[in-house]
């Protein structure tokens, strides 16, 4: 779904949401404010049911990272986070809704999409990544003893009772694995980028193998071309590998990305 979001304010609220697993009320009534520096992760503070609470992001956090620069607002504490992307004015809840619909529909996912479903399918990711009931609870401002969080913990739980049963008479049960998806840092800018781009989002540095050979192949063609080239097309040839080597994204740009 991240892929197929069309603009920073989209990606940054349904990876947001993926990771805080936040109510939808809580969600939509972030202020840019709202967002804070913490020892090893960003974090939003949320007013929900339960009282306030921190929620710390990690995931996330490039991909709020570049909204806030492309926020209309992003230096006013008080202004909405998920505002409209030409001004600081808030969508209506169900223009809200639809960001995730939209984006939904462009992925080709076929089921109803919303912060609610969202909020669930973070319970079980949580739960698969060996966080405790009350961890959960506090997490996502759950009250003690929450039955929701009960159901998933016996049913996504490394030790539901299936699994124990099986287990005691020396069935393989296998592990379910999870796959790892914070993000990378980039070795050029040392900013952190989502891990599953292939260039930084920040200075354009290739960052997977695939990447970096295209960028070779790019420059090799390049170079190739310079040896058939002759006066000013010589020297054209030479501008615009100077200009890649400054300018990463240029290569981006010749490549397609």
């Amino acid at each position: 779904m991240l892929e197929a979001c069309q603009n920073p304010r989209d990606k940054a609220l349904i990876a947001l949401q993926f990771e805080g697993g936040l109510r939808g009320g809580e969600l939509y009534d972030l202020r840019v404010g709202d967002v804070f520096d913490s020892t090893h992760s960003v974090g939003v503070h949320v007013d929900g049911k339960e009282g306030e609470r921190p929620v710390h992001l990690i995931v996330s956090v490039p991909y709020l990272q570049q909204w806030l620069q492309a926020h209309p607002a992003g230096d006013d504490d008080t202004a909405w986070l998920w505002s409209k992307l030409s001004s600081p004015g808030r969508p209506s809840y169900t223009t809200f809704l639809n960001y995730f619909k939209m984006a939904a529909e462009r992925a080709g996912v076929s089921k109803t999409v919303t912060p609610t479903n969202f909020r669930k399918s973070n319970t079980r990711w949580l739960v698969l990544h060996g966080f405790s009931q009350a961890r959960i609870e506090d997490r996502q401002g759950r009250k003690r003893g929450s039955e929701h969080t009960a159901r998933y913990m016996a049913r996504f739980g490394d030790e539901s009772n299936e699994k124990a049963y099986a287990r005691l008479h020396g069935v393989d049960v296998g592990e379910e694995e999870t796959e790892d998806v914070g993000p990378v840092t980039c070795p050029r800018c040392h900013r952190e980028t989502p891990r599953h781009e292939d260039f930084c989002v920040w200075c354009h540095h290739a960052l997977s193998f695939e990447a970096t050979e295209e960028v070779d192949q790019l420059e090799d063609d390049m170079f190739d071309s310079a040896g058939q080239a002759q006066g000013d097309e010589l020297d054209d040839l030479a501008e615009a590998r100077k200009l890649m080597d400054e300018h990463p994204v240029l290569k981006r740009v010749l490549l397609g990305e």
